[in-house]
């Protein structure tokens, strides 16, 4: 495992005991505007047995958000903190959430998924991490599997502030994931944004295996 790897983890693991979560108080923020999404995905996947994995789900606020819409949930997360706190959370009774990497998705999930949800996960991986992520999502996704991700652009130069993700483009989430396109691209308003960074809500759909 890489020391950024291990650096991240510490940072984030120190961040959950400490509460300092600016992150969840930016989501709390963009609830509303985010509720329009999440109703989206729910219409373009109707039933009762339609399942969601939500990456690098921290304490497990939007799991539950789409366990409410009905959706069977799974959440996934390396930090044990994180984890046993949604577990905790009112609502979170029917959801399956797993202490385990998003760079090895398929080691902590089963079966296949209708929708991904990624509130900020993916930016901030390594390029390695990157990779294994895209493998597991493709391993695990439906034939007709939808993806929302909260995505940073990339800072100027490449340097971002400390323990700040790198962000990302999207062609380059698109390489990670062949056979998937782009069907929404929505900035998220200003006043949600928790770094000066314009930040993308891209949805992307699986149109091929």
């Amino acid at each position: 495992m890489s020391s950024v790897h291990e650096d991240a983890k510490a940072f984030f693991t120190e961040a959950y005991r400490v509460g300092f979560v600016p992150w969840e108080a930016a989501g709390a923020a963009a609830a509303e505007f985010e509720s329009s999404f999440f109703d989206r995905e729910s219409q373009a996947h109707p039933g009762s047995t339609r399942r969601a994995l939500d990456i690098g789900c921290g304490r497990g606020g939007h799991a539950v958000t789409l366990a409410e819409r009905g959706w069977q949930v799974t959440g996934v997360d390396y930090v044990d903190d994180a984890i046993d706190a949604a577990r905790q959370r009112p609502g979170a009774e029917s959801i399956d959430f797993v202490v385990g990497d998003a760079s090895d998705l398929a080691a902590c999930a089963q079966g296949s998924f209708d929708f991904f949800f990624d509130g900020g996960c993916y930016h901030g991986l390594s390029p390695e991490e990157r990779a294994g992520w895209g493998r597991g999502v493709q391993a695990l996704a439906a034939p007709d599997a939808t993806l929302l991700m909260v995505a940073f652009d990339p800072w100027p130069d490449g340097k971002a502030p400390p323990n700040v993700p790198s962000g990302t483009t999207l062609d380059e989430v698109l390489d990670r994931l062949p056979g998937w396109q782009l069907t929404d691209d929505d900035l998220m308003p200003d006043a949600y944004r928790p770094v000066p960074q314009p930040a993308h809500f891209y949805r992307l759909q699986r149109t091929a295996s």
